[in-house]
């Protein structure tokens, strides 16, 4: 589904967004803009989910448009975290667009996964007592040496 922005919901729905969002900038009496029509339709469809398409009406939204610097249409900006990130101006194909998003999906995946990886490391201390629930030993993240954690051990468990 392809989002509506506005210049009274632009900086909800885009700059305060936490998600990647690729905004098309067009206008209605723009013959390239509405041969984009179909490729932003495919996008949306495709990245449905982990990507938010949307567009907004330059001639009805003149402040968002002046505040980007749109001179041009169709003028397409990718947004992540509320910052532009990438840009296109003109015609653009649905490979092009589509190989970019992939890449943002990829980039998006892999901080997750080190994300995930580092709380991981953070629940499995290497050296953290398997009995802590009875043990005396505080086993926080910043105890990284396994020395530190067999100190005083005293729950008789494989610290």
């Amino acid at each position: 589904m392809i989002k509506k922005f506005t210049d009274q919901n632009f900086d909800q729905e885009v700059i305060q967004s936490e998600k990647i969002i690729l905004v098309d900038f067009w206008a209605p009496w723009c013959a390239p803009c509405l041969a984009m029509n179909p490729i932003i339709n495919d996008l949306a469809e495709k990245f449905a989910g982990p990507i938010v398409v949307g567009k907004i009406n330059v001639d009805e939204n003149k402040i968002t448009t002046k505040k980007y610097g749109i001179m041009s249409v169709p003028h397409i900006k990718i947004f992540k975290n509320g910052k532009v990130v990438k840009e296109f101006v003109g015609k653009q194909d649905f490979e092009i667009l589509s190989n970019e998003l992939n890449n943002f999906c990829e980039e998006e995946n892999n901080n997750q996964e080190m994300k995930k990886a580092d709380e991981d490391n953070i629940n499995n201390i290497s050296g953290c007592c398997p009995e802590k629930d009875y043990c005396d030993i505080d086993c926080r993240p910043d105890d990284d040496k396994k020395d530190d954690i067999e100190i005083g051990c005293s729950c008789g468990g494989n610290c």
